[in-house]
């Protein structure tokens, strides 16, 4: 690890509730400590089963050190959106009665700047950071902007955002790729397929760090075409790895991985020749570095916002996006038809894929917060 010149400062990454916010705030953090050893950072969540196997499994120093890298922070708040007034009038209420127990973790710290990283997890740390006059920025990483930060940028000093978001204005907007983990970032190009046809195919299957039964669901139904044709390694998430176990073990599907989830990445992008996968914007900027083809099915909620991440992707021919609706099983059905029929089919999407990444000459995000933390030395 190297550093120009040492310094402390007290850095908070207001992250949590998903992989989607917690991946990223981790690389940032690793960013920061890289370029900075002697900062101080905490990562703050609200508390959940998921934050903490993230966070424990990542929070260890080179050749897994004893030495912690961040501490983390849980404040038990909630969102909003959805709710019922009751439910509402309840999240309010733990809202004010942490607002104290934040106010007072910020000034024990002596946090100096704040990184919102989006979702109501953030909502809490940088409102109070902005209470007491914390600079705080927010990092908006997908191509549709949630309403955490749309609400918080009108408190912030700075506004990151990736290319593709065109959500706010009148403040100073930094375009930044989102961040990735350095593992990944390390990942041997596989250079380019000539075809399919002399090569095994090797499809890994994400579905979402917590899972996704209709993604699931959707590959399930299409095991007649892939069977003795494919290999897979599929994360299910917990609550629906054991139907998709048995359902792959009835249908006698051979060379399958299955598993819960996947605690080494870059072991399975360096293995799989596609991958099929939501959209969730950290998924996308890891697939993206790792130079591998995506199929994506978008998670049909929140407007869509996944569809956005891929957008201009889409349009370069370096994925396909398939809608997750009543035709998402037939739609499926054809492109992995096509996949498999095609020996070019691969080829095209990866040299596509890498013409849109040369294309993009932005810095990443947890380059660009590491050099403001060091402003704030």
């Amino acid at each position: 690890m190297t550093a120009s010149s040492p310094f402390s400062t007290s850095v908070l990454l207001a992250a949590g509730g998903t992989g989607g916010h917690i991946i990223p705030a981790i690389a940032t953090a690793k960013r920061i400590l890289k370029d900075n050893p002697s900062s101080n950072i905490i990562i703050s969540g609200v508390g959940t089963e998921l934050e903490k196997k993230l966070l424990s499994s990542n929070n260890t120093g080179p050749d897994n050190a004893a030495q912690q890298l961040f501490e983390y922070k849980a404040f038990n708040t909630s969102g909003m959106l959805g709710r019922g007034l009751l439910s509402k009038l309840s999240s309010a209420f733990s809202y004010l009665k942490n607002l104290y127990s934040c106010l007072a973790f910020l000034k024990e710290k002596k946090v100096k700047v704040i990184f919102g990283f989006g979702g109501y997890p953030s909502f809490l740390p940088v409102f109070s950071g902005w209470i007491l006059r914390i600079p705080v920025y927010i990092f908006e990483q997908n191509g549709k902007a949630g309403v955490a930060n749309k609400v918080l940028a009108k408190l912030a000093k700075g506004i990151l955002v990736v290319p593709d978001c065109d959500d706010f204005s009148g403040k100073e907007i930094i375009r930044v790729l989102n961040p990735v983990r350095e593992e990944i970032l390390n990942i041997p190009d596989s250079g380019e397929p000539e075809n399919t046809s002399n090569q095994e195919m090797k499809i890994l299957i994400l579905g979402g760090s917590q899972g996704a039964a209709s993604l699931n669901s959707s590959i399930i139904s299409n095991c007649e075409i892939l069977k003795d044709k494919v290999s897979i390694w599929h994360q299910t998430g917990e609550k629906d790895f054991e139907r998709i176990q048995k359902a792959y073990t009835e249908q006698q599907m051979q060379n399958t991985i299955v598993t819960k989830f996947i605690t080494n990445m870059p072991e399975a992008l360096i293995w799989a020749n596609i991958v099929i996968s939501r959209a969730g914007a950290s998924t996308v900027a890891e697939l993206m570095a790792a130079k591998k083809p995506g199929i994506f099915l978008p998670l049909p909620i929140a407007g869509g916002h996944q569809s956005y991440n891929i957008k201009n992707l889409v349009s370069s021919g370096g994925c396909v996006m398939i809608k997750q609706d009543a035709e998402a099983h037939t739609n499926l059905r054809n492109v992995l038809t096509a996949l498999l029929q095609d020996a070019n089919y691969l080829s095209n999407l990866k040299n596509n894929l890498n013409k849109f990444l040369a294309e993009l000459n932005y810095k990443r995000g947890d380059e660009v917060i590491s050099s403001i933390v060091k402003s704030y030395a």
